[in-house]
């Protein structure tokens, strides 16, 4: 059995949710979600916004790394290389202040989603 066969299924909610975040993170930094979501290696400015996409959908949606890998159709251990640079990039205040505002937009959205926020 070849390795590209196995995939695990994802929840339709956890693609939606996935899906909002990668179209946060393309209007914040201009690359398209099929960009941003293609497997392929890219420019590196490209997997910065990939990155980003993961570690918002770890922090702002409290998921496990395994979770965020099945609906990036990435690996554990990616994802968490992934957050780490992330996490290592929040040192520079600019950067630190975006990612906090995108996690805000973030949450509120899920608030408004599930009814415990403003609509």
């Amino acid at each position: 059995m070849d390795g590209s066969a196995y995939r695990i299924p994802v929840r339709d909610e956890d693609r939606i949710r996935a899906g909002l975040v990668v179209q946060l993170v393309a209007v914040a930094t201009g690359w398209p979600p099929e960009v941003i979501l293609d497997i392929r290696r890219r420019d590196p400015e490209v997997s910065r916004a990939r990155h980003t996409a993961m570690y918002l959908t770890h922090v702002a949606y409290g998921w496990t790394l395994e979770r965020v890998g099945h609906a990036f159709g990435r690996n554990r251990v990616t994802v968490g290389t992934a957050c780490q640079r992330v996490e290592d990039e929040r040192d520079a205040p600019e950067i630190d202040a975006r990612l906090e505002r995108l996690t805000e937009l973030l949450t509120a959205a899920l608030k408004t989603a599930d009814g415990k926020g403003p609509a």
